[in-house]
């Protein structure tokens, strides 16, 4: 799989190229929810167990029945997508879009201001309403307003894909390391090396505990 959403400590989603699935019982047992193959996974995100988007080269995809079904509610090619419990949200492509109605209607939204990431955009993730980053393969960036304004962040190595704990300390990944910084993204270290695999995604519960999934 290409994707994990952790909606909460008992209710995990992830999706890969062609298909959905999902477990509410912590990961004990899954189930496909559905097969669609313009998913080409992308990115994804779920609100409720029942209200999820995915994020495709024909447009942004949005189910209201746990990925049984899907609507095209964005016709644009789109990459990244994150929602806010505010009803607010964003996602990024070549344009940039918005929303104030919980993803249900989209208009044009901020320039993300990092020249053009989004051919090698892999992920986005908020900390709070207002401090994100969106890691590229080439470039990290970060914001503080909500999306509005975006700086580029130096990064040692390559990243496909990064989360926060908080606004100061934070992780992401390259295929094969996992780098961290305590000052918001400004400086990262390197805190492991995980040999001969392609790491995809990281996820974080606190400073100590996480976990990286990879091909292998």
């Amino acid at each position: 799989f290409d994707n994990f959403f952790p909606l909460s400590a008992t209710a995990f989603f992830v999706n890969n190229a062609t298909s959905l699935g999902y477990s509410f019982d912590g990961g004990i047992i899954w189930a496909e929810a559905s097969n669609n193959s313009t998913f080409a996974g992308m990115d994804l995100v779920f609100t409720s167990p029942s209200t999820g988007y995915i994020t495709s080269t024909s447009g942004l995809q949005r189910t209201t029945d746990t990925g049984k079904t899907w609507k095209n509610v964005l016709p644009k090619y789109t990459n990244g997508i994150w929602l806010f419990n505010t009803g607010k949200g964003i996602c990024y492509t070549t344009d940039s879009f918005k929303t104030t109605t919980d993803g249900i209607n989209w208009a044009q939204g901020y320039n993300l201001s990092l020249g053009n990431p989004v051919q090698t955009f892999y992920t986005m993730f908020f900390s709070d309403n207002n401090h994100g980053w969106i890691c590229a393969m080439e470039k990290i960036g970060k914001t503080a307003d909500g999306g509005v304004n975006w700086t580029t962040q130096v990064r040692p190595h390559q990243a496909v894909d990064i989360q926060f704990i908080n606004n100061l300390t934070g992780f992401y990944c390259s295929p094969d390391e996992i780098y961290k910084t305590t000052d918001g993204g400004n400086t990262w270290t390197r805190i492991c090396k995980i040999a001969d695999k392609r790491i995809l995604e990281i996820f974080f519960l606190d400073e100590n505990t996480g976990w990286a999934c990879g091909l292998d």
